[in-house]
């Protein structure tokens, strides 16, 4: 969604619809929301780790399993 936001503002800026800094500010909204998104996949990560530290580990992945022969 914010990458077609952002195509929309470059196209209005080619037709003079708007000016360079609106273009800028829907690239920086697009950028946020990039880092938003990588951030949450870092803490779902870490939480994830933490669960199995907490719970003990030792089992293996299922998608692990699925691969190898039976």
């Amino acid at each position: 969604l914010n990458q077609r936001a952002l195509s929309i503002a470059q196209q209005r800026y080619k037709a003079g619809a708007v000016d360079f800094l609106d273009v800028l500010n829907v690239q920086k909204q697009l950028l946020d929301a990039q880092s938003n998104l990588e951030r949450s996949k870092a803490d779902a990560d870490a939480n994830l780790i933490t669960l199995c530290k907490v719970l003990g580990g030792g089992w293996e992945s299922t998608y692990a399993r699925q691969d190898s022969p039976h």
